[in-house]
């Protein structure tokens, strides 16, 4: 029987780009037509072109940290300079950490007193190997000692390799002659100070070397007495790495506060790493370090970069490229739509003659279309900043610094986008802002910037924040209810025609005959009517979908959506509708469509909580399955750092990028 267009068919129509589609328009062309001279901080050419010099590989790139260079010395309230006496002193003690093991440690030191092994660094932490090789050890921390009780510490000398984890028991008894071979804090410092040490395999005392760790094994608990951080390298990626395990500790024990962040080699020793460091150690990886598209098993932790000074041009390329803190991301998306305070509202005060009444319905209306003009900028910006943020996420196969994007932005966009009776209004302020004047003040350019973005994408990772900005945008537009109507018809036309015996094996004839991803139809379904009556039900929920896109009922269409995707199991025609409807095309499989529904309904979901009263205090962002390996907890805590709150990110097509 001649039945109604194939799905595929009908999808390939919404697939091509919108607006001046024939001319092949790209993402950068939207955003070039629309962007004035005073966005060209933020231009998209200036974020997605490649550097004319060859990139550095990540993993390859050195940063230049000169501690004689007076531009690069820290200001005075950083802390580095009492610490670098203390140093000197012998006052710090030292703990390298091994790369996936932070959470783990952050939650011991969360909890009761336990004892963990340190090491007290000779003078100026000059002339001593520390424990454990680099890459696998990249960072440490450091303590003050004159603020812990030394007095139940075990006390092992350089050259002494005590293997503490496995000659010392729960209680503290020291086994296989650990206890006999203790020495002092006094004869520590002596032997550091003369760079000495007890060479077991030549018998005899060595001096000038460089020499091994000690070991100090004591108590610490929560932030007491802990001062530092300490990058192991001036490697690009350590460094950052440096600064997102900061931010990571600064909300895990707030006590400890910001804590200044050294380098350190056993030739020069501790040398500092202020904020102007930092500030041209992001500059650098923003300007010719290729991004960390490869994995070499770190996570990007990421940093919060509120005092670098950067402009808030390198904040949003860092953000997409890397990533930034949920505050450090908030306070970038409020600058870019923060007022400038210029409107001159003289005029609203002057005389009225006395026509009082005349004057309020001039100013009423007055102000009407000031809020309706300043919704449109907000609506304009929160387009441009998604555009551009998203692009280079995209390139930087970042989803999770895509998917904080877009929960941070979009609510300023979908919530200016028709009557949304069941979402509160957010308190949207004028935004002349010069560092972002309206861009893509068109719904089509910015649905054709998406389009080429989903094209563009080449991880299922970052298909899903395309799909889901997509979807959100669609159905706030009104965009989406011209597909559902038609899904709805082609739908019904099948279902009158589903009585025939024929016409279902024909059905599934045609749909096995399809290249699909996944299981392929089931025969015995289309015989016995079960894909009746699933089609019947995936029909029902497309009304009600129907029903409230007419409604612009953003928050529970993305929740029917969200609903009625996750019952489908084996779907075959229905996947192929939802694509159609959604605008996405066949690389969005059940999975990925699954993330899409997801994320989009959590975007609007939390919009809606805005305003709501929340318990004081910032939620953990320690998973809270301690049976995780320690590597999945990194990444986990690395995307509720961005305020992703989820405990399984790859359930929603989240992950934090790793390098």
């Amino acid at each position: 029987p001649a039945g109604p267009r194939r799905a595929s068919e009908l999808r390939s129509a919404v697939m091509a780009p919108v607006g001046d589609a024939s001319e092949g328009r790209s993402c950068t062309a939207a955003l070039g037509e629309v962007q004035t001279e005073e966005v060209a901080l933020l231009n998209m050419e200036n974020l997605a072109a490649p550097d004319a010099a060859e990139p550095t590989p990540f993993h390859l790139a050195e940063f230049d940290l000169d501690p004689s260079s007076p531009e690069l010395a820290p200001d005075p309230e950083e802390g580095h300079a009492s610490l670098l006496q203390a140093f000197e002193d012998q006052q710090c003690l030292i703990k390298t950490v091994t790369n996936e093991e932070w959470v783990n440690l952050i939650r011991k030191l969360q909890g009761k007193r336990f004892r963990t092994s340190t090491s007290l660094v000779p003078p100026g932490g000059r002339g001593m190997r520390f424990f454990g090789k680099v890459p696998g050890f990249s960072l440490g921390l450091v303590w003050d000692r004159r603020k812990l009780d030394l007095s139940e510490a075990f006390i092992w000398p350089s050259g002494y390799f005590a293997k503490s984890e496995f000659n010392v028991d729960a209680d503290g008894t020291l086994l296989n002659g650990r206890k006999e071979a203790l020495v002092t804090l006094e004869e520590v410092m002596r032997t550091n100070a003369a760079l000495s040490y007890w060479h077991t395999g030549r018998g005899c005392m060595v001096t000038g070397e460089v020499l091994p760790y000690n070991e100090i094994m004591t108590y610490v608990q929560g932030a007491v007495g802990l001062r530092a951080l300490f990058a192991r390298s001036t490697s690009v990626m350590h460094l950052l790495w440096a600064m997102g395990v900061r931010a990571l500790l600064l909300r895990t024990l707030p006590a400890a506060g910001e804590l200044p962040i050294f380098v350190h080699d056993p030739e020069r020793g501790m040398r500092a790493f202020g904020r102007e460091a930092q500030r041209r150690l992001v500059a650098q990886f923003l300007e010719r370090v290729q991004r960390p598209l490869g994995n070499v098993g770190l996570p990007c932790l990421p940093i919060d970069a509120n005092t670098l000074g950067l402009s808030n041009r390198d904040q949003l390329k860092l953000h997409s490229q890397y990533g930034l803190t949920d505050e450090a991301l908030t306070a970038l998306v409020n600058s870019l739509l923060a007022e400038d305070g210029s409107d001159d509202d003289d005029d609203a005060h002057g005389d009225n003659n006395g026509d009082d009444a005349d004057a309020a319905g001039f100013a009423i209306q007055r102000s009407g279309d000031q809020q309706a003009q300043t919704t449109s900028i907000c609506a304009g910006k929160a387009r441009s900043i998604l555009a551009i943020g998203l692009s280079a996420a995209v390139r930087a196969h970042n989803s999770a610094s895509a998917v904080s994007l877009i929960r941070h932005v979009a609510p300023t966009l979908l919530l200016s986008c028709g009557d949304q009776a069941s979402v509160p209004a957010l308190d949207l302020k004028t935004c002349d802002s010069v560092a972002l004047k309206p861009g893509l003040t068109d719904g089509n350019d910015f649905a054709a910037c998406l389009h080429a973005l989903a094209r563009e994408a080449r991880s299922t990772n970052t298909l899903a924040p395309v799909g889901a900005m997509l979807a959100l945008d669609d159905f706030a537009s009104g965009r989406m209810l011209p597909r559902i109507l038609e899904t709805c018809k082609q739908l019904e036309s099948w279902l009158q025609q589903s009585k025939s015996f024929l016409f279902r094996v024909q059905s599934w004839h045609e749909l096995n005959g399809h290249d699909l991803k996944g299981d392929s139809p089931a025969l015995s379904s289309f015989v016995t009517r079960k894909a009746v009556e699933n089609r019947k039900h995936f029909y029902d929920d497309l009304i009600e979908l129907e029903h409230l896109e007419e409604k612009h009922d953003l928050l529970h269409g993305m929740h029917k959506l969200q609903g009625l995707i996750g019952q489908l199991h084996h779907p075959c025609m229905r996947l192929e509708m939802l694509q159609y409807i959604l605008g996405l095309d066949g690389r969005f499989d059940l999975q990925t469509i699954n993330a899409v529904a997801n994320l989009a309904y959590s975007v609007i979901a939390d919009a809606v909580k805005l305003g709501v009263a929340t318990p004081e205090g910032k939620p953990s962002v320690l998973p809270t399955n301690t049976g995780y390996a320690p590597l999945f907890q990194l990444e986990a805590a690395a995307c509720r750092l961005q305020g992703i709150a989820l405990e399984n990110p790859h359930a929603a097509g989240v992950a934090a990028p790793t390098f």
